[in-house]
């Protein structure tokens, strides 16, 4: 189930007790206004438990595509929000990915995350993350085109940019392409990929704009 934490607040003043800090009490003094203090310690004599929070999330990079969507990365943490940063949404980690360092976002759909992680990345705008298990080719037809191929958890993947590797966009590939094993890229915008589809078929898609878009040419 996801999580949600707000920006804003009711009447609650926020004091961090150093980094640590696991657990935040909301702590209501007889005859005195509302305070909020962080850390697993006992409430101070006078004062009374009212609520509990989660500890703020620990992130270390995000990237923001567009004025009001962004999406943080961290340390077992994937958070998005889609209105500059009032309220934001936990996402589901893929299994075995607990340490995430950056995160880049080509666009308010496609995001590639990376750290001591494996790479992951999605393209619906962090709802739902896949992991890139390896990537077998890459080719950089100039000094800010690069296009990569390979695997992830769902099946075959390709990442591109036109950058110098700033920003990545995850492109949908072309239906029944279940593995790419290598890639050539004759200019800056066209390429040349192999693989297989679902039947152990050999196969070829090619793109036109930078691995922006791929397709499937019928011989």
């Amino acid at each position: 189930m996801n999580k949600k934490w707000s920006a804003s607040s009711h009447r609650v003043t926020r004091a961090v007790l150093g980094s640590g800090a696991t657990l935040a009490l909301a702590l209501l003094s007889v005859g005195a206004g509302p305070s909020l203090t962080a850390g697993a310690v006992a409430p101070p004599a006078g004062w009374a438990v009212q609520a509990t929070y989660p500890p703020p999330p620990q992130t270390s990079g995000v990237s923001c595509p567009g004025s009001s969507e962004c999406v943080a990365v961290g340390v077992g943490t994937i958070i998005a929000t889609t209105d500059g940063g009032v309220a934001w949404t936990s996402e589901t980690m893929p299994s075995g990915v607990v340490d995430l360092g950056a995160v880049s976002c080509a666009s308010t759909s496609d995001c590639v995350a990376v750290g001591s992680s494996p790479i992951i990345l999605t393209t619906d705008g962090g709802t739902s993350w896949s992991t890139v298990t390896s990537l077998g080719a890459i080719s950089c037809p100039s000094t800010s085109v690069c296009v990569a191929v390979g695997q992830g958890s769902s099946g075959a993947v390709s990442i591109a940019t036109t950058d110098g590797g700033l920003t990545w966009s995850t492109p949908t590939l072309p239906s029944g392409v279940t593995y790419l094993g290598d890639l050539s890229c004759g200019s800056a915008s066209e390429c040349v990929a192999v693989g297989e589809n679902g039947s152990n078929d050999a196969l070829t898609i090619t793109t036109g704009n930078d691995g922006a878009t791929w397709s499937a040419p019928t011989f």
